[in-house]
């Protein structure tokens, strides 16, 4: 039903927004932080388009218990609007922790709204609020076991994704070999599934640590392009390292990414609609 649904609306998110106009203003292009182009951060980081070998595990059918949490400022709030229920209506989801910078009172349990952040509505301080997000999430729940799933508020569960956590990792992740130029040949950093091991608090710290190196080299903080945040979570992600299991996902089985239409082979099978 969803999917068909999606189908109806050509995959317009959401189908009535309207873009108000405002002038955005870039917090680093200050004259200490030299804005740096996509193409010396390759040359600086050529692993970071560098393909990788991946082999893609088949999860069993099984269902599994899982949380979600996301950031949403207040600018998303018809996003949020137009996504939540497709989150809470999977019956084994248990809990969205959603960061905010306003408050406001869920019309759904499973929702728990932390209001953590002062109202801004630049793009390029929204993507960096991320990274605070997840720290404190982590550190919240930290020594629970649980499947955890972080994604973005233009992310749309067509069905229940949690066959994922039927397999071995410590973090999961979408897009992690692609090479087009739209992306830069990042990985999806708004979209992964986690289970709370050590080996993904070890991912954690070294993307925050990453993440902190490209924003004062000044490469990923221009508004509305590939983020430092995104360049350094394809990083550590192709990382070739022991401390900590990236499971690449395959992506066209289960996830559209943007605006593409799908046929109803590819949509028997779709999961989740994400429109970044």
């Amino acid at each position: 039903m969803k999917t068909e649904v999606l189908r109806r609306m050509n995959f317009k998110w959401p189908p009535d927004r309207k873009v108000v106009p405002t002038k955005r203003i870039n917090p680093y292009k200050r004259k200490e932080i030299q804005v740096r182009s996509d193409i010396s951060l390759i040359h600086e980081f050529p692993n970071l388009k560098k393909p990788i070998q991946i082999k893609y595990e088949i999860p069993k059918p099984e269902k599994q218990d899982f949380e979600i949490f996301a950031y949403c400022s207040k600018n998303y709030q018809d996003a949020y609007e137009f996504v939540i229920d497709s989150w809470t209506n999977i019956p084994n989801m248990k809990k969205i922790t959603l960061y905010t910078d306003w408050n406001f009172e869920p019309k759904n349990e499973k929702v728990i709204v932390k209001h953590m952040f002062e109202i801004n509505d630049s793009w390029i301080i929204g993507t960096g609020r991320r990274l605070d997000v997840i720290k404190h999430f982590s550190e919240t729940n930290k020594g629970i076991q649980k499947n955890v799933l972080f994604l973005d508020i233009d992310c749309f569960l067509v069905k229940d994704p949690s066959e994922i956590f039927t397999l071995d990792f410590d973090i999961a992740i979408s897009r992690l070999n692609n090479q087009s130029d739209y992306t830069k040949s990042t990985a999806t950093a708004g979209l992964w599934f986690c289970k709370l091991t050590p080996g993904y608090y070890k991912f954690i710290n070294d993307w925050f640590k990453v993440a902190q190196v490209f924003k004062e080299k000044g490469f990923g903080i221009k508004n509305h392009r590939i983020s430092y945040v995104q360049y350094s979570f394809t990083y550590v992600a192709k990382k070739q390292t022991l401390d900590y299991k990236v499971l690449p996902i395959n992506v066209e089985a289960i996830i559209n990414h943007g605006n593409k239409n799908i046929d109803d082979d590819s949509s028997k099978n779709l999961k989740l609609v994400f429109f970044s």
